[in-house]
């Protein structure tokens, strides 16, 4: 919500075709979002996590990609709990969105 804020406060002042590009980016992770909200509604529980670093997974991710000159920045050391095969997936599809505009 403060990324499409923030987005609609620039758009006022400026116009350009890649204010557009970011719009579209902001709408296909939201529908992720959307897409995971309805997966956890379904009851379904995942039972074996584990710790997982989220900066090694996302640069791990990352790397896999193709990306042209986008770049990376992790600047969490957060750590959190979870099936390691499915975060990464989810990861990989965040950034598959964001990477195809």
């Amino acid at each position: 919500m403060i990324a499409d804020a923030t987005l609609e406060r620039v758009q006022t002042d400026t116009d350009s075709d890649r204010l557009q590009t970011i719009a579209e980016a902001h709408t296909r992770i939201a529908n992720r979002l959307d897409d995971l909200l309805a997966f956890s509604r379904r009851g379904i529980t995942v039972q074996d996590t584990k710790s997982i670093d989220l900066q090694t997974v996302a640069n791990c991710r990352w790397e896999r990609l193709q990306t042209g000159d986008a770049t990376l920045s992790v600047e969490s050391t957060t750590q959190l709990h979870a099936e390691p095969h499915l975060f990464g997936l989810l990861v990989d599809r965040l950034f598959q969105s964001l990477l195809n505009y």
